[in-house]
């Protein structure tokens, strides 16, 4: 009873941090746009805010593991709330680039270690063999709430780019009540696997396994994942002229077939190894992009936005899986931030990568999503060779 209390708890907060949080990164892309900032120049600043907090990850899970869950559960998202009132107040005046910058830096920082926690809550509350099933739970409810938030964010838009900003911090304040009151430590709980031999990735050197199938992970992400960047809404603004309202819609074709299909999905991946499934997602991405390439059409892009979301309801709840498989129990908080740690190092460079490739192609902009297409289909030889031999023993192999 209490698990599914616990897990009830995670999927409300789900709903609220889609809503609230996931489309804030593309207003404000678009919004420094509209300051005249270069595709180059609002690469550098999210790069900069995401990677200067990442070599704090690793202590800030481990501090997960010697304090708890429950603490961390509510004080991170009221320290979010306060960094976001501030964001706030910094777009609604125009101030200077620098406190949006701080402002930005201290969210990215906040918000790893909030996944973190949550993450290691998600293992704490469940058996290995349900894991894939209880992160594809969270990504369906969280997508619910995404669904909302764009709406409404491309509704706000036409007021004012500042107007959204107000929702991460009414939804950071509802977090920290919701875990305050509601929460119960989950530390403690221990899970009992249901019989036979323990599943997980064995490789000899330590931290060598969660260091190197990280990276992985991580690199697989920031060569496919760039409909998560800036780079495709300003590329669908600046190439094809979408207005925000058009872009934040068609996000929100994302969510829906995120919130649909994700269960049916995950069932079916089920009947095939871990890093099949994982690295064949990539290659809905490098066809995504492709048709990216070709055209302006609202239906075929639409149709790109469909083929890519599949490709991430393959990739996303494997990977997840995978990290909280290797983790021993004691360490979930460690291991959960080490993958956070590299993560934060490695996806700045995901950002750079694509509004890199739209600064070097501002000639033509089609040629960025070739690029990104060919370099999807390499991340895919790569990481089904690479996992699969690192995944070879268990029920992997």
């Amino acid at each position: 009873m209490k698990e599914k209390t616990q897990l009830n708890i995670m999927i409300l907060d789900s709903i609220i941090g889609g809503f609230s949080r996931y489309p804030l990164w593309i207003l404000l892309s678009l919004y420094l746009n509209s300051r005249g900032y270069d595709f180059i120049d609002i690469g550098i600043i999210l790069v900069l805010s995401n990677i200067i907090t990442s070599p704090f990850q690793r202590k800030s899970g481990k501090l997960v593991d010697i304090l708890g869950r429950k603490t961390f559960s509510y004080v991170i998202p009221f320290l979010l709330a306060v960094v976001y009132s501030f964001l706030f107040i910094s777009v609604l005046l125009n101030l200077t680039i620098i406190l949006i910058f701080i402002f930005l830096t201290l969210t990215s920082y906040l918000g790893s270690f909030e996944s973190t926690v949550k993450n290691t809550i998600i293992t704490d509350i469940s058996l290995e063999g349900e894991r894939a099933r209880y992160f594809s739970l969270m990504r369906i409810w969280s997508n619910v709430g995404i669904g909302i938030g764009l709406i409404c964010s491309g509704l706000a838009s036409i007021v004012s780019y500042s107007l959204f900003f107000l929702a991460p911090i009414i939804g950071s304040i509802a977090e920290t009540i919701l875990f305050y009151f509601f929460f119960e430590e989950s530390r403690t709980h221990v899970v009992q696997e249901a019989g036979g031999e323990k599943i997980s990735i064995r490789m000899k050197g330590g931290y060598r396994q969660i260091l190197s199938v990280s990276l992985l992970i991580s690199i697989c992400f920031a060569i496919s994942n760039q409909y998560e960047t800036p780079a495709m809404p300003l590329y669908l603004s600046t190439q094809w002229l979408l207005s925000p309202l058009y872009i934040t819609v068609l996000y929100s074709i994302n969510t829906g077939v995120v919130v649909f299909f994700q269960s049916r999905i995950t069932s079916l991946a089920g009947k095939f190894t871990e890093h099949k499934v994982f690295s064949s997602g990539i290659l809905f991405y490098s066809v995504a992009f492709m048709i990216f390439s070709v055209t302006g059409n609202m239906l075929l892009i639409a149709s790109a936005i469909v083929i890519l979301t599949v490709g991430e309801n393959l990739m996303s709840p494997v990977s997840s899986s995978i990290i909280s498989k290797i983790a021993p129990e004691d360490q979930r908080g460690e291991y959960f931030g080490i993958n956070s740690l590299i993560y934060g190092i490695v996806s700045p460079v995901s950002l750079f990568l694509g509004i890199g490739l739209l600064q070097i192609f501002k000639f033509h902009e089609p040629y960025a999503m070739y690029s990104l297409s060919a370099l999807s289909v390499v991340a895919f030889l790569v990481s089904y060779l690479y996992l699969g031999k690192v995944t070879r023993k268990g029920r992997y192999g």
